[in-house]
């Protein structure tokens, strides 16, 4: 019985963590956020969708992965990508004028 007890009680702590966990869109945007006072949910949000839209999904995901492991921007996270995806993210610096105007 005590295992049984055990195992519901993991089984629920692991359901709630889940459901606690941000999503990267979420993440990638409110590290953007917390990158600068003037930063508004609006211009991080459009920042985003402009690297959604110019970025392959592993990309994104690998720059969320390493907002969960502490870097603070998502700057930051791109400067600790490997190479080659630091460089996947070079043609979507010039999209994200676009989001100048969401401030």
């Amino acid at each position: 019985m005590m295992k049984k007890t055990l195992l519901i009680s993991t089984l629920v702590a692991a359901a709630f963590l889940a459901g606690c966990a941000k999503s990267d869109e979420q993440l990638i945007v409110q590290a953007c956020e917390n990158s600068d006072a003037n930063a508004s949910e609006a211009f991080c949000t459009c920042t985003y969708e402009q690297m959604e839209a110019g970025l392959p999904a592993a990309t994104i995901e690998a720059i969320a992965d390493q907002i969960r492991k502490g870097a603070k921007t998502p700057q930051e996270a791109i400067g600790e990508l490997p190479q080659a995806m630091q460089l996947q993210t070079l043609p979507v610096l010039p999209l994200l004028l676009n989001c100048i105007d969401a401030e």
